[in-house]
């Protein structure tokens, strides 16, 4: 993934299960990520040194004025974004796919 060294990946859902394994990937690879979530503190909590590394933005993503400002200030200060990635949300296991109509 050499492809992504300074690459800017904004990453939602930092602090989840997905998103931290994400940003792991990331990182590794050398990219610059933006690490979005609700919580900065939980954020620092799940990721760390890695946490200290890279850009967090703290961000109700249901808050659609507060997420342009966001995205926008990443934008002025990053000059650009190279890929978005959208692991912000929960799951609940229920039926099987095989199982729906």
């Amino acid at each position: 993934m050499s492809e992504l060294r300074d690459r800017v990946v904004v990453l939602t859902g930092a602090a989840g299960n997905v998103g931290t394994s994400a940003a792991k990937a990331f990182d590794a690879a050398g990219a610059r990520v933006v690490l979005v979530d609700h919580s900065a503190e939980h954020v620092k909590k799940r990721l760390g040194e890695l946490a200290t590394r890279h850009r967090i933005e703290e961000v109700d993503l249901g808050d659609e004025t507060g997420v342009r400002d966001r995205f926008a200030a990443v934008r002025a200060d990053l000059g650009r974004i190279d890929a978005l990635v959208t692991s912000v949300g929960g799951y609940v296991g229920g039926n099987p796919v095989a199982n729906t109509a």
